[in-house]
């Protein structure tokens, strides 16, 4: 049975009353040189040093929660795409997922949509434009939840543009989006595909996948030694009524989630502004464990 109130609610809560508002001891600082798919990095200050440093901080107590930090550090994105962390982030390990009593499946917005909780990944909550929150659209009430898995490379300039894009856009600084590789294009897609749209998911079992979240190998510098997977995606909310329902297209042979079916895994718009990524979602793996933290069991009874 789930607590009295999720984590989930506490935090729609708190968004709506915000003002603005290895070596055992070692963490790890991002190297410049960067390679496709593998992301290297050297031994830096101790844990205890950078908490010294760090004003706001991440308050929550998990080995798996600071693992996934110390990646997003490597990315050196900056705070100020970000919220008060200790507020707005949170572990969704099995561990901290398990204590906490929550279900595994809630529903929100207006009309109710239901959507999964991102369990085996961490979120880092992003900085949300206050008027759409407390605005006429009051977006954490009537939108709906979704996924949305992406390339690592691809996290800054989202943060920059401040929302998904679209195949065929220009982004900042000129480049002119196309669709990824081995995905489907103009000239290679089903009958009546449109592959012009934002693609997200109710649930991070489809929009994690490697198809759409690709990971990426974390290295020490040193050794060359392959430290762990990582890969990222976005929790998004997504305007009602503005998008359209699909079946999974990355070829799946059996059932992707427990709860949804393949045949509406997918949703596509044409809106940009009708999603809004309000978390940054990080999962990491050993280097031989592809998806051990996926293997959950549906829990409780819906929101």
């Amino acid at each position: 049975m789930a607590t009295e109130q999720s984590f989930e609610d506490r935090f729609f809560d708190h968004l709506n009353k915000s003002d603005d508002s290895d070596e055992e001891g070692e963490t790890w600082s991002v190297q410049k040189q960067r390679k496709p798919g593998k992301l290297t990095v050297q031994a830096g200050t101790t844990l205890e040093e950078q908490e010294d440093e760090e004003e706001d901080g991440y308050k929550i107590n998990c080995e798996y929660f600071q693992r996934c930090k110390e990646f997003v550090d490597l990315l050196e994105l900056g705070d100020s795409y970000f919220t008060d962390r200790g507020k707005f982030s949170q572990c969704y390990c099995t561990d901290c997922h398990s204590k906490r009593g929550d279900n595994d499946f809630y529903t929100r917005g207006n009309p109710s949509s239901e959507y999964a909780i991102p369990i085996g990944w961490a979120r880092f909550g992003l900085d949300v434009q206050k008027n759409k929150l407390e605005g006429r659209l009051k977006i954490d009430e009537n939108w709906h939840v979704a996924f949305h898995g992406t390339r690592i490379e691809s996290i800054a300039d989202i943060l920059d543009n401040g929302h998904l894009s679209i195949p065929g856009d220009v982004a900042l600084g000129g480049t002119k989006l196309s669709e990824r590789i081995g995905h489907f294009t103009d000239n290679w897609k089903p009958n009546g595909f449109d592959t012009k749209q934002i693609f997200v998911s109710p649930t991070i079992r489809y929009a994690g996948t490697d198809a759409y979240a690709c990971p990426v190998r974390v290295t020490a510098s040193e050794s060359d030694e392959v430290l762990y997977k990582a890969r990222v995606a976005f929790q998004v909310w997504i305007r009602p009524k503005s998008y359209e329902i699909h079946e999974q297209t990355i070829g799946a042979k059996k059932r992707i989630d427990p709860v949804f079916k393949n045949d509406v895994l997918e949703w596509s718009t044409k809106e940009r502004a009708a999603v809004v990524p309000y978390g940054l979602l990080v999962k990491v793996n050993d280097p031989d464990d592809d998806d051990a933290t996926l293997n959950v069991q549906r829990r409780g009874k819906r929101n």
